[in-house]
């Protein structure tokens, strides 16, 4: 992925806990699974946690004056 493991770990980690939820097929002995393609799909979402982030305080008085209005 290009991006440090001790980064990676630092950004998922909630409650010294890292969650991912992934898929396992398979015969026993040919296991397959889908975990990089959830981890890449939880450290994308994390990033955009992050950056929109600092926007909250921006918007959410922006999304109560929607609600008003309808």
């Amino acid at each position: 992925m290009g991006v440090s493991a001790p980064l990676i770990i630092e950004l998922l980690k909630k409650n010294k806990e890292i969650l991912l939820h992934f898929n396992i097929w398979g015969r026993w002995d040919n296991l397959q699974h889908d975990l990089e393609k959830s981890l890449k799909n939880k450290v994308k979402q994390e990033i955009g946690k992050t950056i929109t982030s600092p926007l909250a305080p921006i918007t959410k008085p922006l999304e109560k004056l929607i609600k008003k209005l309808k």
